[in-house]
């Protein structure tokens, strides 16, 4: 009140807020499934607060009641971008979880949760969100570290086989954009690579081939930012990821112009002769093995 100066405060938000507690304030929360949503969402953001029980009970009820089966795609992927580019985007999977909303509307990430090593591979994926956004990284790169171990049991090929269809079938029905898709594929495929093997100069620049990063040299960072992300602060990820950079910028300024006249513009031979010299340009640096 302006004239007396008391706060007029009905629903004790004070409290909650001194507690650091979401609470609704009314039976109309229930009107809009979007607002489990929105809970998480705040959740990554204000990541020291709780929600009520009575509030997460209510979102429990909802969620059971159908609500959330009948969101609008777009507007799952709407809320869940703006969690991931919060300070703390575990904290949205987590309360997501809590309400039994991440197995309706994220089938594929609620997964992970139950496999048999399913803690592990859990706190790798709050682990791997939560250092993206420590990174200042771009929403692609918090996706794909989001997805990155979709598929991850068995043996790699038919793990990589289905983390890829888990991938597409996620951004199909979510309407994730083409980008944000196209590198939580290049990662799922790659990351085993990164995180599992010594390099050699040849496997090196065949990595960059399949990646096209000899087009494409800013979305190769984007995999190695993810490869952080997912690595964590450990010897692989603080020596691994650099070295990779730089061989790459040593095997882009080699002379493709030069070796497409020496080979008199066939395009095999111009391919071969490329290659070899890239890697010949790894080699002569202190052998151009990255290891782990």
């Amino acid at each position: 009140d302006e004239a007396s100066g008391a706060l007029i405060d009905p629903f004790d938000g004070r409290r909650d807020l001194e507690k650091r507690v979401f609470r609704h304030v009314g039976p109309a929360f229930s009107e809009d499934p979007v607002r489990i949503l929105r809970v998480a969402r705040f959740s990554a953001r204000f990541f020291d607060f709780t929600v009520a029980p009575e509030t997460l009970g209510l979102m429990r009820a909802m969620v059971n009641a159908g609500e959330t089966d009948a969101l609008v795609p777009e507007r799952v992927w709407q809320e869940m971008s703006r969690g991931l580019m919060e300070a703390r985007p575990s904290r949205m999977i987590e309360v997501l979880r809590a309400a039994n909303a991440l197995a309706r509307i994220v089938p594929e990430i609620d997964a992970l949760f139950e496999r048999s090593r399913g803690a592990s591979d859990a706190t790798a994926l709050l682990a791997a969100i939560d250092l993206a956004a420590a990174l200042d990284a771009a929403l692609l790169v918090r996706f794909a570290a989001l997805t990155h171990a979709l598929g991850d049991a068995g043996d790699a090929a038919a793990s990589h086989l289905r983390g890829r269809g888990l991938i597409a079938a996620l951004c199909a029905r979510l309407g994730v954009p083409a980008a944000c898709r196209d590198l939580a594929l290049l990662v799922g495929r790659e990351i085993t690579t990164l995180v599992g093997t010594t390099l050699d100069a040849e496997q090196q620049v065949r990595l960059f081939e399949r990646c096209d990063a000899f087009r494409r040299p800013a979305r190769f960072e984007e995999l190695l930012l993810a490869f952080r992300a997912v690595a964590g602060d450990d010897a692989a990820s603080t020596r691994v990821a650099p070295g990779l950079a730089r061989n790459l910028a040593r095997a882009r300024a080699i002379d493709a112009g030069a070796i497409a006249r020496d080979e008199g513009g066939d395009p095999a031979r111009i391919a071969i002769a490329l290659h070899a010299a890239r890697v010949s340009a790894l080699q002569e640096k202190a052998g151009g093995s990255i290891s782990k």
